[in-house]
């Protein structure tokens, strides 16, 4: 599995460990000490604590662990027991998560007594199968799709900034971060590392044939309106819970580094808890993205509500059939993981490079 270990650059750029005991609870003298140590001149900061801890954690680094017996001795129990206590957090069932541990789809951090202290998953979203029936291993305008999600942090560690850290460095440790990435979530919080990013808000209805590959309607719930199941299975009951259907919003800073006049009042206005939220990292890979699905599928702005239900329905029969994961260790994938995979569906191979993870 891919971990990496809570660690400190210091003033000259060098990573050095970070402490066991060091989370938000760690009093103002303590980072004091540590960053004078390491080159910084701490008499400066805020004697507000909350401060003094954006300051300190505005340091913070990644090292890769690369020693398998670490890996081996760092237990998944606090993540797991924080899904049975947090009803914020994924109900999936546990056992999902210990197979992607194990096999390094699910990410982690440790702190400096090996504890793990945050997690995160960064899936790609289209197995061989559906490359291959949507032409899309050689069309020059579609890369690989993943999903970023599952973020978790400890509650020791939690508003320290470790899960846009910890996404950054997975994403390009995938090869994600040139790639079309998808993020969904429901609420504000959930929401705020993709503002900070820069990512785009979109209206799912735009975007039906892409965005099917993060969640569709529930039957009986119209083309895309109602009540989501997401593509893990899950189906999300409440009603307010709906597709956000607003217009598309990018948080991308203007030169000045600040965010444009819409995207801030958009950001302070908009109830974050009545909708289902979708991002993306490339807004105009997005539309090229939706645009070939479109072509594959014989679709066009044109033609009539019915034959878009119908090209869709048919689109997700083959998302149904297909596992959309490609398999760490068999890159042909065969059944994937077992959430997303048909039983019967016999294994596709393919030479294709891309297709490797990690």
């Amino acid at each position: 599995m891919d971990l990496f270990r809570l660690s400190f650059a210091d003033a000259g750029g060098n990573v050095v460990p970070l402490p066991g005991n060091f989370n938000k609870h760690t009093p103002i003298e303590d980072m004091r000490a540590f960053a004078c140590e390491h080159g910084y001149d701490a008499s400066k900061w805020s004697d507000s604590h909350k401060e003094t801890l954006s300051a300190f954690f505005s340091h913070a680094a990644l090292e890769r662990v690369d020693d398998p017996v670490i890996s081996q001795r760092v237990e998944l129990d606090p993540f797991l027991k924080a899904l049975e206590e947090e009803s914020g957090l994924f109900a999936l069932d546990p056992e999902i998560f210990r197979e992607r541990f194990a096999k390094g789809q699910l990410k982690g951090i440790i702190d400096g007594n090996e504890r793990l202290i945050a997690t995160i998953n960064i899936l790609p979203k289209l197995s061989p199968g559906l490359k291959a029936a949507l032409n899309l291993e050689n069309h020059p305008d579609n890369p690989q799709v993943y999903e970023a999600g599952a973020g978790w942090a400890a509650r020791s560690h939690r508003g320290l900034g470790l899960y846009t850290l910890h996404r950054r460095a997975v994403m390009d440790s995938a090869g994600a971060s040139s790639r079309l990435v998808f993020s969904q979530n429901y609420g504000k919080g959930a929401s705020s590392v993709n503002r900070r990013e820069g990512w785009t808000l979109v209206n799912w209805k735009d975007f039906p044939f892409a965005s099917a590959l993060m969640a569709w309607p529930k039957e009986g719930e119209g083309l895309l309106g109602g009540k989501i199941q997401l593509a893990s299975g899950l189906q999300l009951e409440k009603p307010a819970n709906g597709f956000y259907a607003g217009e598309s919003v990018s948080f991308k800073p203007d030169e000045s580094g600040a965010l444009t006049e819409r995207s801030r009042r958009f950001a302070e206005t908009h109830d974050w808890n009545s909708s289902h939220h979708l991002w993306t990292n490339d807004y105009e890979k997005l539309e090229r993205f939706e645009t070939h699905l479109r072509q594959e599928l014989g679709v066009d702005g044109e033609q009539s509500p019915q034959v878009m239900a119908y090209a869709y329905k048919q689109w997700l029969k083959d998302i149904k059939k297909h596992s959309f994961l490609v398999n760490r260790e068999d890159h042909s994938n065969g059944n994937g993981w077992r959430e997303f995979a048909a039983p019967d569906l016999p294994a596709v191979v393919s030479d294709d490079p891309a297709l490797k993870v990690g």
